[in-house]
Parts: structure tokens; sequence; C-alpha cells
């Protein structure tokens, strides 16, 4: 499955979650997991973390940190409601 990716940096990965996938980790077929395949497959460094969550049944926009130093702060900021 190929999971469409909206925007990109080092910091920061924004896709589009398919109705029907968890966006949690779920045994390789989780958003995470997915995502982090894909970069592998890409040669690039390969950690994801969610910053929030969509039910498995809806699709929609979400947003992953790429760096383990910064995903405190991203969630921190999606739950303050922030954007910038």
């Amino acid at each position: 499955m190929t999971i469409p990716i909206l925007y990109e940096d080092e910091y920061l990965l924004l896709c589009a979650k398919p109705a029907g996938v968890v966006s949690e980790p779920d045994r390789g077929r989780g958003m995470p997991e997915l995502l982090s395949a894909r970069l592998r497959e890409a040669g690039e460094a390969d950690f994801i973390a969610g910053v929030h969550r969509l039910d498995k049944q809806v699709g929609g926009l979400m947003g992953f940190s790429r760096r383990k130093n910064g995903t405190g702060a991203l969630v921190a900021e999606v739950r303050r409601g922030g954007g910038g």
C-alpha cells in the first residue's frame, strides 16, 4: 500500500491516511510501519512517531515526527491546537 506523502522535511512528515489503516503501530500494518518501510526503501532515516491519531475507519491528514528529540514538542503543539 502506498501512502501519499503531502509534505516532508527532516522533522515532520504529513500524509494522507487511508480509511481502514490504523494510525498506530500494528504488527507491520500500521501507519508508522508503512511509512518507515517506505523511508528505508528510499535510503532515508526511518524513525516515525505519530503526533496524533485518527480512528481506523477514518481517512485524513496525519502528522508524524521524524526525530525522537522533536516528537514531544510536536505532540504538545497538536494538543494545544497551535498552528505555529
